[in-house]
């Protein structure tokens, strides 16, 4: 890797070269047209003047064959071109409609006839079976068939895993922080984070969860393009895929739509699974509705689009679990032993401490009421009361519940491209994405439990996106352009018992230390070696509720990038800077109010029940967040720098030569970062009882 002062060099020479010639067009955002130009016997037509014309906002522009008959334009705007082909002695050639893509070279060749200029051919354009003009191996998808093929939900970004090389991971975000419903997707193999997600050209993935930090609308996009290996040196981060996303722009005419989807289980025509293990009946209902516009404002000058897209839904789900039977709770785990003699539990003042050979067993698995923690019993009227034995074991799986988690969604996009003459055209793009979620757990609002989806909780998001890009043709050879892109991922995640202190009044000190960070039922995970675990409060662990969280992180970027061609020669120099900050970040894994891990064996090693640890006041494990750290900001940078060559040896025959450097920084951690953050594993015996 170059040296810290070797890479500024290098910038600083490309930098230089920006200031001198002007910057390459980078097609994160435009798509090419290439051909050549030859006459009746073969041979290169050189200076014929090739006119290529955005059907939809009859902008054009003029481009020149070389020696060679090559002629190649970029910076073209995703959408319908035509194509006309004039030279002094020949019939004037007019292509029918040629698709434009992003990241994308279109071919089309002519065989000039001779004639009058006035005179004119139509030549019909076809797709080439087989892509000469580069080395990307990639998948399409243009605003058709996002809109023609079935998606539930609506999800765009879903679309990925149709492309070859392309799974699912393992596991996904909990949808509190998620809530734009990226899928974590495992490329050629590689880990789900090496994916990148750019939208118009600018970085829109999350430094720290990996994912799409704004998931476009279907209306919004003109087409999503996946490379899965080999893409342009110009594209930075990305060590597996790379999805390309690309707005609609406005044209001359004006068009707009209005839609709504619906999907709902009705009963008698449920459409939706549901728990065959329960009995509750969930709801499932989402409905979809918004609607786009898009035309112009001065003809063939400036146009606009826009569009909204309203979510509201309710995801029902049902669980089975555990929870503490009534003669639990009075200390008599006889249902225990009357199940299998390996649940015999034992008094843990006998015996030795550390072998725990020659324990003195509780005659008929009954805890003494005197050594019954009163704080532990407390907390246990938390959980409600079995019912049900549909499992056919007392103490497991002995509660069903249902309900539904209410989903809100509120998002818009708005573009807008302004030509101002056949040297300069700017556009800008700005996107709004705001989100909530309220998810009950299965034992009530205040004492959390399991979820019925994958979260338990209530949260809000705002993702936002900013991009602006600005193109400058020097010269039909020479052509510079440069973006800004920002976004920002905001998300505050509370438990629905926000506010309360459960644990301070059942009598445990040192957790529920004031009616914010600390407030809530705690997590408390009573483990029986597999064959029960009662849980109760929020948690990662218990109900994807990483609670509390109030997370705020914004990244700005600027790109720059240049296009020179030289004969057969199209090179490309760049690069690109991006700040990255996180702040007001409380982060505590699990929770910040103590995580209790609770699970015990007998003296031979057979599994008993740790309720009888909890039902004591003692703990196993547990980890609680001290101090906590309000607000920890960190920043980090990244910057590179490339040159490209793609030399047309022939026209299907093109060789491409890259060079890129990256250079990332560690991440700066101001007001001493997680200095003020401790996690404390621990083994006390007398925890819950508050000693």
């Amino acid at each position: 890797m170059l040296s810290p002062r070797k890479l500024a060099l290098f910038a600083a020479c490309i930098l230089a070269l920006f200031c001198f010639s002007g910057t390459l067009s980078a097609q994160q955002v435009f798509g090419t047209i290439v051909g050549t130009v030859t006459d009746s016997s073969g041979a290169a037509v050189n200076g014929a003047k090739v006119t290529i014309t955005d059907v939809a906002k009859g902008t054009k522009s003029e481009v020149a064959t070389n020696e060679s008959g090559n002629y190649n334009k970029g910076q073209l705007i995703p959408g319908q071109y035509q194509v006309s082909v004039e030279a002094a002695g020949f019939q004037r050639m007019v292509s029918n409609q040629i698709t434009v893509q992003v990241d994308a070279e279109m071919r089309f060749d002519v065989a000039m006839q001779v004639g009058n200029v006035t005179q004119e051919v139509d030549v019909t354009a076809s797709a080439p079976l087989l892509q000469s003009d580069r080395a990307d191996v990639a998948q399409t998808f243009d605003a058709h068939q996002i809109e023609e093929l079935p998606s539930v939900g609506r999800n765009l970004q879903a679309f990925e895993l149709l492309n070859p090389g392309t799974v699912p991971f393992g596991w996904g975000h909990a949808s509190d922080e998620n809530p734009q419903g990226s899928v974590q997707m495992v490329v050629n193999g590689q880990m789900f984070s090496a994916m990148g997600y750019e939208l118009d050209g600018t970085t829109n993935q999350d430094p720290i969860l990996g994912i799409i930090v704004v998931n476009p609308t279907f209306d919004s996009v003109a087409e999503v393009k996946q490379a899965n290996q080999d893409f342009d040196a110009e594209f930075s981060y990305t060590g597996a895929g790379l999805a390309t996303y690309s707005t609609k722009s406005g044209t001359n005419d004006f068009h707009g739509d209005i839609f709504e989807y619906l999907q709902v289980n009705t009963p008698g025509f449920e459409d939706f699974a549901r728990n065959p293990f329960t009995n509750g009946d969930p709801v499932y209902r989402q409905n979809q509705f918004g609607g786009s516009i898009g035309g112009r404002v001065i003809k063939d000058k400036l146009f606009f689009f826009a569009d909204t897209q309203i979510n509201r839904q309710a995801q029902g789900g049902s669980v089975l679990t555990s929870v503490p039977s009534a003669q639990d709770r009075t200390g008599n785990l006889g249902d225990w032993l009357a199940a299998s003699p390996n649940y015999q539990i034992f008094d843990p003042n006998t015996g030795n401490l550390s072998t725990v050979v020659g324990r003195t067993p509780f005659a008929g698995n009954v805890i003494p009421t005197d050594r019954l923690s009163a704080q532990a019993l407390a907390i246990m009227a938390y959980w409600p009361l079995p019912n049900t034995t549909s499992s056919g074991i007392g103490y497991a799986n002995n509660y069903d519940a249902s309900g539904d988690v209410a989903i809100t969604g509120n998002l818009w996009n708005t573009r807008w491209d302004y030509y101002l003459n056949q040297k300069n055209s700017i556009f800008g793009r700005y996107s709004y994405a705001a989100y909530t979620e309220q998810a009950p757990g299965a034992f009530g609002l205040e004492a959390g439990g399991p979820n019925f989806g994958n979260y338990a909780g209530s949260s809000s998001a705002l993702n936002q996106s900013l991009a602006a890009g600005w193109t400058y043709t020097i010269s039909p050879t020479l052509v510079n352009e440069f973006r800004l892109g920002y976004m920002r991922y905001h998300v505050v995640d509370v438990p629905n018992g926000y506010g309360t202190q459960p644990a301070l009044q059942a009598g445990i000190p040192g957790l529920n230390l004031d009616k914010t960070y600390t407030s809530g039922m705690p997590y408390f995970d009573i483990q029986d070696s597999g064959v029960n675990d009662n849980k109760l409060g929020y948690g990662l662990g218990v109900n994807q509720c990483n609670c509390p969280l109030t997370q705020s992180e914004r990244q700005i970027q600027f790109v720059d990038n240049v296009h020179k061609i030289v004969g057969n020669h199209s090179f490309k120099f760049g690069g690109n800077f991006r700040r990255y900050d996180v702040s007001d970040h409380n982060f505590f894994y699990n929770n910040s109010r103590t995580y209790f891990d609770l699970a015990a064996e007998n003296a031979e090693g057979n599994p008993v029940t740790a309720l009888q640890l909890f039902a004591e006041g003692l703990a196993g494990q547990y980890r609680k967040s001290d101090n906590l750290a309000s607000n920890v900001p960190v920043a980090l940078w990244g910057l590179g720098v490339y040159g490209m060559d793609t030399w047309k040896v022939k026209p299907n025959l093109t060789l491409t030569l890259a060079l890129r450097v990256e250079r990332n920084s560690n991440p700066v951690c101001q007001n001493d970062c997680f200095a003020n953050f401790k996690t404390d594993w621990s083994s006390l015996p007398s925890v819950v009882a508050g000693a």
